[in-house]
């Protein structure tokens, strides 16, 4: 599972959060004192990912991959006008950065290359597969043929491939893109698998009537057990449950002797 920390905002109480927040201010300083003003580009590319970096920690890296590069040659053009010894260090180190920076033209090499294979995928020269032990494949399958009605609840690694196998005609509760559901949603979906206390009312709030996750699992071993749960599909990747309402009735009764996946690997 996902570490749910990083798909946070920054907590700034915490050590780690110290460099991201001098490194702001140092930015806000040097563009305040340097005479030369910030370009368009420049500007779009600092506010989107300071914006994207206060929304969620994980971009933080990329926060400063993208401006440290525009910081060094406004501070650059500030000492310009200074002949002291630091003013000297400080040059040389920004015209290290400039070089470094100018040496990203190498990296057209490895785009043409992505490129190219994505020219062949789509030319079906080159293909590829998915595990069906780990990746819901032939569950994804079975949604197709029966097309349950209704909302699904999901494990958030198969909401990727049910959304690149099965979509539209079934929307997922959540996929690997946690930070694109917003940290409410994504606290909700583990409060469900922990069974914490309400976790039964984000169900019902959503309106969820059937679910599809990992059979090998707590969730799906617990919902077995629960008589509001009916299984209607199961293999060593996915188990499929349906809640037990007049509307799931036909594929309940058509299901009704479906045995669960046993993992004697273990």
């Amino acid at each position: 599972m996902n570490n749910i920390g990083e798909y946070l905002s920054p907590n700034f109480h915490s050590l780690w959060a110290i460099p991201f927040e001098a490194f702001s201010l140092f930015t806000i300083a040097v563009f305040a004192l340097s005479k030369e003003r910030l370009n368009l580009v420049e500007l779009l590319l600092i506010l989107l990912f300071l914006h994207m970096s206060l929304y969620s920690a994980r971009y933080i890296p990329l926060f400063g991959i993208i401006v440290a590069p525009i910081v060094t040659r406004h501070l650059k053009h500030l000492l310009e006008v200074s002949n002291g010894k630091v003013s000297y260090v400080i040059k040389q180190k920004g015209d290290s950065f400039s070089e470094i920076d100018a040496s990203g033209n190498s990296f057209i090499w490895p785009a043409m290359a992505f490129l190219i294979v994505v020219l062949l995928s789509c030319s079906g020269q080159l293909t590829h597969d998915f595990d069906p032990d780990t990746k819901p494949v032939a569950a994804s399958d079975f949604l197709e043929q029966e097309l349950i009605k209704g909302n699904m609840f999901n494990n958030d690694e198969f909401g990727d491939y049910i959304i690149y196998k099965n979509y539209p005609a079934y929307k997922v509760f959540i996929d690997g893109r946690n930070d694109m559901y917003g940290g409410k949603l994504f606290k909700e979906y583990y409060t469900v698998l922990g069974f914490e206390p309400g976790w039964e009312k984000i169900l019902e709030k959503y309106n969820v009537t059937w679910i599809i996750f990992n059979s090998n699992s707590l969730f799906s071993r617990y919902l077995l057990q629960n008589k509001g749960w009916h299984l209607i599909y199961a293999d060593k990747a996915a188990s499929i449950f349906l809640k037990n309402i007049p509307e799931n009735q036909r594929l309940i009764q058509k299901y009704r002797n479906v045995k669960p996946f046993i993992d004697e690997s273990g």
